[in-house]
């Protein structure tokens, strides 16, 4: 199958990373409720641009395997011009790219997610 889709079904608790950094998020925007975690293939890094609001990224020169989740909030709202709607975080030796999309409510991580679906099956 082609193209993007869950990869294990939506779980509470499935991924502690995630909740640690939607807690740092929080510190900055206590608003922020829901967050969503996507690879990062080139098709969505491209796609991220589509969504509704500002996108933050980290710092590649400042990403490590053994970078927190808080950390890595910090980088990215360091230079984020307001709260933004997704994270940008480049991955490192052993880790993963991907993308935190971020919300205030379930219908819009919703909106935002079929947003980026919508541009990457464009590709």
């Amino acid at each position: 199958m082609a193209g993007p889709r869950p990869a294990h079904g939506v779980r509470f608790g499935a991924e502690p990373d995630l909740a640690r950094y939607l807690l740092a998020v929080r510190e900055h925007d206590p608003s922020r409720r829901f967050a969503v975690t996507c690879r990062l293939p080139e098709a969505v890094e491209s796609a991220v641009g589509t969504l509704d609001g500002a996108v933050a990224a980290v710092p590649a020169d400042e990403r490590e395997a053994d970078t927190t989740p808080e950390a890595l909030v910090e980088a990215a709202f360091e230079d984020a011009d307001g709260s933004p709607v997704a994270v940008v975080d480049p991955g490192a030796v052993g880790v993963e790219g991907r993308v935190v999309v971020l919300a205030d409510g379930a219908a819009t991580i919703v909106e935002r997610i079929e947003t980026l679906l919508g541009a990457v099956s464009e590709r």
